[in-house]
């Protein structure tokens, strides 16, 4: 018999509320069908995208089959992150910095690796937009054939003050700390 696992084409996390976060897949073995999730309190429901003929048959079938081992992977991915947002320190070493000077703008890129994280963080800021990228692989194998090549962006599931203990330990070891003064303060 087949031993069933995780098999995704893509899959997307997003935070809605502190308890509530959504996100999308695609089922490789079920003809790329379309699933919507939401977790909310440990428990994850999940709905058919599109709701036709063929591809509710498919999700039908997916979820009688293997609906638990993907409330696992979803449980376990937003673990990942959870510990993240419980690390009440962070240390680390500045692997790359660099800017790049656009004509009206800069951007300044910065490759992270933490003493408490197995993955590299890159911050990405942006200070005449005021925005700022966190991103981060999570290791957990969603198939086969391996990891999901995107990386996760932290700003969108972690709080502003998890943040910015993320980047304090590093904002006076910068070359460009002058010009990111006001970031993440």
């Amino acid at each position: 018999m087949k031993k069933l696992g995780v098999e995704m084409s893509s899959f997307t996390m997003f935070t809605i509320e502190n308890e509530l976060k959504i996100g999308t897949f695609h089922l490789i073995n079920y003809n790329q069908v379309s699933v919507s999730y939401e977790l909310k309190n440990d428990q994850v429901s999940f709905t058919c995208k599109y709701d036709r003929g063929k591809e509710k048959k498919m999700f039908e079938k997916w979820l009688a089959q293997e609906k638990q081992i993907y409330t696992d992977f979803i449980l376990l991915y937003h673990r990942e992150i959870q510990k993240i947002s419980d690390c009440l320190t962070f240390e680390g070493t500045i692997l790359e910095e660099r800017m790049i000077d656009y004509t009206d703008s800069k951007k300044y890129i910065f490759c992270i690796q933490y003493k408490q994280l197995v993955n590299e963080v890159k911050i990405i800021f942006e200070p005449s937009r005021d925005l700022v990228s966190f991103l981060y692989q999570i290791l957990l194998p969603i198939n086969s054939k391996g990891f999901l090549l995107m990386p996760e962006s932290l700003e969108t599931h972690l709080t502003k003050e998890t943040l910015q203990r993320m980047w304090e330990p590093f904002r006076k070891k910068t070359k460009y700390r002058l010009d990111l003064l006001h970031m993440l303060r």
